[in-house]
């Protein structure tokens, strides 16, 4: 699974130089790991950063207490990110290779499934755009680099659609 999800950076790294970040959705943490390890093997100075609910938080809090965690997940918009507990071998390639791992809440995720339709006319599931949450929220961080965000998902429902349009733009 992890070899597979790792061509996504290597379409990356082939069709663009000199990438500053590449920022990934995390759920499980597969997508995150072989993204992060590609990156390393072919455009090392891109740093690789996953992005997870804050209702999910175990993949991104595990990785920054270097040691493999437990907690449950409570109801995310971002339902196929959700985890309760980490793979080992995922998270050892997370541990070597992955830059950083942050957190966005439900309504930023809400709010760039909105943006994401409004300004890119792309439509992705909550789970899909959180990337885009974790961009929006470190944009400050992020600016003047050159950034690819990985969005994933097509399995929006039209209540999440719904919610999504009636949310506020991101601010």
């Amino acid at each position: 699974l992890m070899e597979g999800a790792g061509t996504v950076a290597l379409e990356i790294a082939q069709r663009l130089a000199d990438v500053d970040a590449v920022i990934v959705n995390v759920g499980g943490g597969n997508l995150a790991a072989a993204t992060a390890a590609t990156m390393a093997a072919l455009q090392p100075r891109a740093r690789v950063i996953g992005v997870a609910p804050a209702n999910s938080p175990v993949i991104a809090d595990s990785f920054h207490a270097r040691r493999a965690l437990v907690i449950p997940p409570v109801e995310t918009v971002a339902d196929a990110l959700a985890q309760h507990e980490t793979i080992a071998f995922t998270m050892t390639v997370l541990w070597r290779y992955l830059a950083d791992a942050w957190t966005v809440d439900d309504p930023t995720i809400v709010s760039a499934l909105r943006m994401l339709l409004e300004w890119a006319h792309m439509l992705a599931e909550p789970s899909g755009v959180a990337c885009l949450a974790g961009a929006w929220t470190h944009r400050e961080a992020l600016r003047d680099q050159r950034v690819v965000l990985v969005v994933t998902g097509a399995n929006a429902t039209v209540a999440q659609l719904q919610q999504a349009l009636a949310a506020p733009p991101l601010a």
